[in-house]
């Protein structure tokens, strides 16, 4: 299975304003359970100190496109998962309560059917939603400006959505069913560096399937709008864009810089 994502998740050098935004990261998981029967999770992560509470969705409605065209295969509605988790921190005694971030989880069984999902190019899932945290310092992450009903007056505004992105394959190949899962990933972590000390951070996963897994760093997806919740769109999607000085050779700006190994292990 093909596994892609942008993580910003720790690939962030924060401030900490009056007023932010609520996205941090998540991802999407597509987990076989028998037959054409698969349970999709997303999940988001929630900055509890700067986001608005309000902006807490009570369900996600995510839409699979072909990657062959780009046409709209089908709709699935994840109702949220209740009570939320708080995520720990791994390293408590680099943090002193700045960041606080609670795991939202997403989450349906469905059916996928053999006749829509037989096409060798496969498919892909998307969820989109603005914005990330305003205090993230390595990208533009700005507060659009809109109008009285929340739409985007601005269209050169630097926002900095999120577009959950997940692609899979055929479950059908050579007309016989083809069982896969996407991989699960590193448990939730909330991660402090302590200046001038060692830091690393497990970020490996596991797949049902036994697949291999190989990590590498990326340029997060934004959003198609700044609009909170922009309208639902086939891709391509636009990279978020990093502020002069950063990039994905230079994350955090440090010597040595953020790299992550092929085995999942960020440093």
């Amino acid at each position: 299975m093909r596994l892609h994502k942008g993580f910003l998740f720790l690939l962030m050098i924060c401030h900490i304003p009056a007023v932010a935004s609520h996205i941090v990261g998540g991802e999407f998981e597509l987990l076989y359970i028998r037959a054409n029967t698969y349970r999709i999770n997303m999940i988001l992560y929630f900055d509890v100190n700067n986001g608005n509470p309000e902006a807490t969705d009570l369900s996600a409605d995510i839409y699979i496109y072909s990657k062959r065209n780009q046409q709209f295969i089908q709709r699935f509605t994840l109702p949220l998962v209740l009570p939320r988790e708080r995520v720990k921190y791994t390293k408590p005694a680099c943090s002193s309560g700045e960041v606080v971030t609670d795991k939202l989880t997403y989450t349906s069984v469905v059916t996928l059917s053999s006749s829509m999902y037989n096409d060798p190019e496969g498919y892909y899932m998307v969820w989109q939603r603005c914005c990330r945290n305003y205090s993230i310092l390595n990208i533009y992450s700005e507060e659009p400006p809109t109008d009285e009903y929340g739409n985007v007056i601005d269209p050169n505004a630097k926002y900095a959505g999120q577009t959950f992105y997940l692609e899979f394959p055929a479950i059908v190949q050579n007309g016989q069913p083809f069982v896969n899962s996407s991989p699960r990933l590193f448990p939730p972590l909330n991660d402090f560096a302590c200046p001038n000390k060692p830091y690393y951070a497990d970020f490996s996963g596991t797949d049902d399937d036994g697949d291999s897994l190989v990590y590498s760093l990326a340029t997060p997806l934004n959003t198609l709008s700044g609009n909170s919740k922009p309208r639902a769109s086939p891709g391509p999607y636009p990279d978020v864009q990093w502020r002069p000085g950063y990039s994905l050779s230079r994350v955090t700006g440090g010597t040595p810089d953020l790299r992550i190994s092929r085995d999942g292990i960020l440093r």
